[in-house]
């Protein structure tokens, strides 16, 4: 059953550790309270990490559900060998226990997912009150963000509490780089060139070699290039003094230089790139002032660069 639970969809339940004192006045008892969530890209669309944390009032006993609703405009992927919708079987209750969630399309738009926990949660006892729900975002179910930017409110509940609670607001928004500042080491028409390009990355947009996290310029059409991807050294690129630890890729339909970061570049930190004039990249024949695109696979948005003048 373990070994199921893991294949199809890695969802962990966290019980807090450290719980608060008891409150000794009467208060009204609230279910389920302090629901946030936490996710590791904002960005519209993208595939997510997701953490639930709530509080619990009510016991909930191996093997009875929780539910999470994620707001309309999500999407999800699922593995080849399973339906999109695993039914509930009234003669198999204990089916999400086994490693399989039930996931339902909602006729809002909403994406419901329910699963039953594998542990005991009683919140009288230490450590078992506040709880984290996870997903991690290289489960077999992935989980994206809407599409449209904008304030999106997840929902959750629980055998032993039905009704449906509201977290606070997940802000998803289009992160991006700075304008990235652009030196080129010949200005002559028609002459293979050098490139230089600095530029800051998001709050959001940590690049990481372990997730192949990538670079894009993209040049435009005029300019040409005469090397292919694999006749271009390691050591002619550079990111923040790095050489890059593999071939360069290049995409000819858009004219982009696609390169893997080669160390860690943490949110919000500046970036250098230094592109050699070995790399044969070609000015444009044409004289004029010309922009180039950059982005990440984390900041998605293009952003173009400060001008230079070909002559």
């Amino acid at each position: 059953m373990r070994n199921i639970f893991q294949k199809y969809l890695i969802i962990i339940v966290v019980a807090a550790l450290v719980m608060a004192p008891f409150v000794t006045f009467v208060r009204p008892v609230f279910a389920i309270h302090k629901f946030w969530v936490e996710i590791n890209d904002h960005t519209p669309g993208a595939v997510n990490g997701f953490k639930f944390h709530f509080s619990i009032e009510k016991l909930l006993q191996v093997h009875q559900y929780i539910k999470i609703v994620f707001p309309p405009g999500t999407t999800y992927t699922i593995p080849a060998d399973r339906s999109p919708l695993i039914p509930e079987d009234p003669n198999n209750p204990c089916k999400a226990c086994q490693g399989i969630p039930i996931i339902k399309d909602l006729p809002d738009g909403s994406v419901e997912l329910k699963f039953n926990t594998h542990i005991e949660l009683d919140p009288s006892k230490e450590g078992y009150r506040d709880i984290v729900v996870s997903i991690p975002s290289d489960s077999a179910y992935q989980f994206k963000t809407p599409t449209i930017p904008g304030s999106y409110i997840y929902k959750i509940a629980t055998q032993a509490e039905q009704k449906l609670i509201s977290s606070y607001p997940v802000d998803v928004f289009q992160s991006s780089i700075t304008q990235p500042d652009l030196d080129i080491e010949s200005s002559k028409s028609d002459e293979i060139a050098g490139f230089s390009f600095d530029f800051k990355i998001s709050s959001f947009g940590r690049l990481d070699p372990k997730s192949e996290d990538k670079i894009k310029i993209r040049f435009p059409k005029e300019f040409i290039f005469t090397k292919s991807a694999g006749e271009i050294h390691d050591d002619w690129i550079t990111v923040n003094e790095n050489n890059i630890s593999w071939f360069p890729d290049i995409e000819h339909n858009n004219n982009d230089l696609i390169i893997t970061v080669p160390q860690e570049i943490k949110r919000g930190r500046s970036v250098s790139i230094k592109i050699d004039c070995r790399c044969g990249i070609k000015n444009p024949s044409l004289p004029g002032v010309y922009h180039i695109l950059v982005s990440t696979s984390r900041d998605t948005e293009w952003i173009s660069s400060s001008g230079v003048e070909i002559k």
